[in-house]
């Protein structure tokens, strides 16, 4: 259902944002507001990343990465409660979140 909602979205429009970049993505009505993963876990948020299979430490790198973002408790309450117009703010955040990692 999921490669489905991705494969029909490309259609109407691929998701390249930037050389060698793009950021597929898919509403899917089979998606509640809020998805459970185990019978003690709820997720409102759900992050997917995708690469190719030569991709290892690079991939080991993003995944740490996005570790960071995913663990900072503010950044995601923002992300959350996000509206239009948010945007650099939240970039303004992540930036901050992976600083010292640059």
């Amino acid at each position: 259902m999921i490669k489905e909602g991705l494969y029909n979205r490309e259609e109407d429009g691929n998701t390249v944002i930037s050389d060698m970049t793009a950021m597929p993505h898919a509403r899917l009505e089979s998606i509640k507001k809020t998805v459970e993963y185990n019978s003690d876990e709820n997720i409102d948020l759900a992050y997917s990343i995708f690469a190719t299979l030569d991709a290892n430490y690079e991939f080991i790198d993003l995944l740490m990465l996005v570790d960071l973002i995913i663990r900072d408790e503010e950044l995601q309450k923002t992300i959350r409660n996000a509206k239009i117009g948010d945007e650099e703010k939240i970039l303004f955040m992540i930036k901050y979140v992976l600083k010292p990692y640059r």
